[in-house]
């Protein structure tokens, strides 16, 4: 492919892009930056009231079942606020490291409602078997390496190997103590995908919508190529591109956490603390926008954004 050929590929590809996201407004480091404490100001409420969540956990709960959902919850609250720093910080050049941290919060969050909307606690031993057996069986995947003729992979995998790891058969064990079932009475972990369908519609489209759409920027998505130093260079007239990427990163981060607190609160039966959720989302949504708006009416032409580009 020539040269001339790819740009011209490229470009059609943008254009493209254009129409789906229907001729965006332009979008910089600035606007970029204030609808980030925008999203970094809702994640904060939402991390407050998480806290107050986790701490109105039944004390009736099965103490494996808690530290699953705790764990998962926190996971989600610091992954939101850990990807909304790099959005702050590089708000041109986060929009790949902010798709694997909201891709993994997507899962920890289906995960969290799964376990906690099962009534038994049948899914909460599910989720620690898998866990349990993943390890057991990546520890054993490093064993052949401990032997490796490779002196630097001998080296390694020998200090990765955990010879003392509990067989399959200690950890059916301790599993039968700890709940009183053996492997083979525990349900089968389901695929994400079915586990997000039995949580909710929501879930549901997200994974359909979003997850599916993250997990291409892993395996191989030609998208992502407009929004990479190389593409600016041949077609410059996507110079905002970046930022937009970025920031519409920052705006999942938010979202999936948002719904997930919704629905915690839900399974729950906290109604009040629901209702406080469910308002906090549309008002952060109309803030952000309102800066998008404010940064398209400013700047509406690449001459303007340039200069003022320059001078910040």
């Amino acid at each position: 492919m020539t040269r001339r050929t790819l740009i011209a590929f490229l470009e059609q590809k943008a254009f493209r892009f254009r129409v789906k996201t229907s001729e965006r407004n332009l979008l910089g480091p600035r606007s970029a930056r204030k609808i980030n404490r925008v999203y970094l100001s809702g994640c904060a409420e939402l991390e407050r009231r998480t806290i107050r969540l986790i701490s109105s956990i039944p004390a009736n709960m099965s103490p494996f079942k808690k530290i699953a959902i705790t764990f998962l919850a926190e996971r989600i609250d610091h992954g939101s606020l850990h990807a909304l720093m790099l959005h702050k910080n590089y708000p041109a050049d986060s929009h790949g490291d902010i798709a694997a941290i909201v891709r993994g919060n997507f899962e920890s969050a289906v995960n969290a409602l799964f376990v906690l909307n099962s009534k038994e606690d049948g899914a909460a031993a599910s989720f620690w078997r898998h866990g349990c057996v993943e390890e057991r069986r990546f520890n054993d995947e490093l064993r052949k390496w401990v032997k490796s003729d490779d002196e630097e992979i001998r080296r390694m995998a020998t200090s990765e190997f955990l010879p003392e790891f509990p067989t399959i058969q200690e950890l059916e064990a301790q599993m039968h103590e700890g709940w009183g079932l053996s492997f083979r009475q525990i349900p089968r972990w389901p695929r994400l995908q079915e586990r997000a369908k039995s949580i909710g519609p929501i879930w549901s489209y997200l994974y359909d919508a979003r997850y599916r759409a993250l997990s291409t920027w892993h395996h191989g998505d030609l998208t992502r190529m407009f929004v990479s130093p190389s593409f600016r260079m041949l077609l410059p007239g996507e110079w905002d591109r970046n930022y937009y990427e970025s920031t519409i990163l920052a705006s999942w981060t938010f979202d999936v956490y948002w719904f997930f607190a919704r629905a915690f609160a839900k399974a729950l039966s906290m109604s009040s603390e629901e209702d406080e959720i469910a308002r906090l989302g549309p008002n952060v949504r109309r803030m952000a926008f309102s800066h998008y708006q404010d940064h398209a009416k400013r700047f509406s032409n690449r001459e303007v954004f340039q200069r003022c580009q320059s001078s910040s």
